[in-house]
């Protein structure tokens, strides 16, 4: 079917791939090709077999029976493939990412408001502890900010930054994904 559909686009535009590329041709079938294929296919004798479709009823009637409470109009729509949206993944592991780093600053309001007016000694010695352990993460975070922003604007400027640093192409991520 997908290459009498490709077929019909084509005879549409008017182009007709070759050997040497493609060309432009007048072409008008006075039917297109999935038309006439359908058709063709619909005569064919196993379409039309007293054998299958009695085995397609009773396939819809157990069905029924047994999972539609004998409706064979709702088995029938049941037994359609359906086709489902694929799961958005991009969202969800947004929404990891700021539960995640809202957590973190959570916890460091905590131990800066909460915990220091506890213990007063011991605020400034939590304080100083946790202030370069979240620096570190910082910087490493703005690291990678920084490589997708580059990569972003020597993509827009179409500069080669592949060739230039002798990367794997089939190996290198977007600004997106990183």
């Amino acid at each position: 079917m997908k290459i009498t559909k490709k077929y019909d686009k084509a005879v549409k535009k008017g182009t007709v791939a070759t050997a040497s590329g493609t060309r432009c041709v007048e072409l008008t079938p006075t039917l297109p090709l999935k038309k006439k294929t359908v058709a063709w296919a619909a005569e064919l004798p196993c379409f039309e077999s007293l054998e299958l479709q009695a085995l397609i009823s009773d396939i819809e009637e157990f069905f029924a029976a047994v999972f539609c409470s004998g409706d064979v109009a709702t088995a029938r729509l049941d037994l359609l493939v359906k086709v489902e949206r694929p799961t958005n993944w991009l969202d969800f592991e947004a929404g990891l990412r700021i539960g995640c780093v809202g957590l973190l600053l959570v916890w460091a309001l905590w131990d800066c408001l909460v915990d220091s007016t506890i213990q007063a000694s011991s605020a400034s010695r939590q304080i100083s502890a946790s202030i370069p352990v979240y620096r570190g993460c910082g910087c490493l975070i703005l690291l990678v900010w920084c490589w997708g922003l580059d990569i972003y604007v020597w993509t827009r400027a179409r500069v080669n930054y592949l060739f230039i640093f002798d990367s794997d192409h089939a190996n290198t991520m977007g600004h997106n994904e990183v």
